[in-house]
Parts: structure tokens; sequence; C-alpha cells
């Protein structure tokens, strides 16, 4: 990203209004991180947050939170790579999306 240029994946999960800007969000490497980070058990890492820019903190945090609706409803994601959404994951983010819609 250019400085200066806005971030693609600056969309709030919560208010993304379809997949592409989903998507964006999914594709962000700090959301991954923290997807990743959650699933595997590991504690909140507040180094490596504090280090990142606004952005990354949020892309973070939400990534972890993705991780725990996915806990909560059963789903072992594999997601080895932010560009290649698996589609466990993809549904779930679907559900919120038209969830969202609906209210």
């Amino acid at each position: 990203v250019r400085l200066g240029a806005a971030d693609p994946s600056d969309v709030p999960t919560r208010r993304a209004r379809h997949w592409p800007e989903a998507r964006r969000v999914l594709g962000h490497p700090d959301f991954h991180h923290g997807f990743r980070e959650a699933q595997s058990g590991r504690p909140f890492d507040h180094r490596y947050v504090d280090a990142l820019p606004r952005l990354g903190q949020l892309r973070y945090e939400n990534g972890r939170q993705i991780a725990a609706e996915c806990a909560a409803l059963g789903l072992s994601v594999d997601w080895p790579s932010p560009h290649r959404i698996p589609p466990a994951l993809k549904r779930v983010v679907l559900d919120r999306l038209r969830a969202s819609e609906a209210a």
C-alpha cells in the first residue's frame, strides 16, 4: 500500500455490506494472524498489537472474534493462507452479512 493510499481492507467486518468488502477484510494479514492465534488457543498478544497501526489492531481483533464465533459454532477451520478463504469461514461471514441485512 502506498503511503497515503487508502487500505482496501478498511471496512469494519460488522459493517461490510457484501462479500467483496468482507473478503478484503479477511485477506488482511493481521486478520489472518489474529484468527490463527485465537484458533490455536494462544492468548491475545498485546505487544504485537501495540506495535501495529490502528487498522492492523482492528483487523487482529476482528480475526480473533471470528475465530471465537467459529469455535462457538463447533467449526474447525484450516486456514493456512490469507489469500484463500476456506468455504466454512466464508459461510460464517456470509451468514453474518445476511443477519445484518435482516436487522
